[in-house]
């Protein structure tokens, strides 16, 4: 992976954001469908993505905060704000999986779904 990861979207006619996939490197952050995620990991399979703000999320560090959706490609989940998040990809790193963030570490496509 490298450069910047160009979104796909399709906007809604409320101006907020709308369906929205982007690759993401493991150990990056980036805002999708109006969720900023990040990307804990991506080995054996699995992604893990870490909801850190948007619309209805508590703070990560709040007691219940740190929303995640952990799993393998094709996974999806419905969270409490009405956003569905899907893992469609995951792309594993080099090496053991403890690999830090950057080249080689692997990365994880999501698609974040807002509320109607």
């Amino acid at each position: 992976m490298s450069g910047t990861p160009e979104p796909t979207s399709s906007p809604s006619a409320s101006g907020r954001p709308g369906k929205q996939t982007v690759d993401l490197d493991q150990g990056t952050t980036g805002v999708v469908g109006g969720l900023r995620v990040g990307i804990g990991r991506a080995w054996g399979g699995v992604g893990n993505v870490v909801v850190l703000s948007g619309p209805g999320v508590p703070d990560p560090d709040a007691p219940g905060g740190g929303w995640r959706v952990q799993g393998k490609a094709g996974y999806v989940k419905k969270l409490p704000n009405g956003y569905t998040v899907s893992i469609d990809k995951v792309e594993e790193g080099e090496g053991d999986g403890a690999a830090a963030p950057g080249a080689g570490a692997g990365s994880v496509t999501v698609t974040v779904t807002p509320p109607e």
